[in-house]
């Protein structure tokens, strides 16, 4: 087997070294998943890179069992989505109106302002 690209989980994890980078990669594709999720695994170190995407992998696993996102989201469409699930938690009765509205005022304002104080 290739030194630089070791194949797992019946294909579903693949670890390999890219020459743009001297870390190395790994591909992963749990069950239930369609696209792959890319990472670097930080390490020059063929051993401990295998163990760490193994790790990865494993998490990955338990995101998908958890109902969790694999990939990263920009900060605008989380508030817009945590904004939602708040409007939506307000009309069930979940939620007060005054949490509706501070979630609002933080959205409309961005986070900078909302992180800035030093309290």
């Amino acid at each position: 087997m290739d030194e630089n690209r070791r194949v797992e989980e019946d294909g579903r994890l693949i670890i390999y070294k890219d020459e743009k980078s001297k870390f190395y990669q790994m591909r992963a594709r749990p069950d239930g998943v369609r696209r792959y999720v890319y990472k670097s695994l930080r390490t020059t170190d063929y051993v401990k890179a295998v163990s760490i995407a193994r790790k990865e992998y494993r998490q990955l696993e338990e995101n998908v069992e958890k109902g969790l996102s694999l990939y990263k989201k920009d900060m605008n469409i989380l508030l817009d989505e945590f904004r939602k699930y708040i409007e939506d938690s307000v009309t069930k009765d979940i939620v007060s109106v005054h949490i509706w509205r501070a979630t609002t005022r933080i959205s409309q304002k961005g986070l900078s302002v909302s992180f800035s104080r030093g309290n």
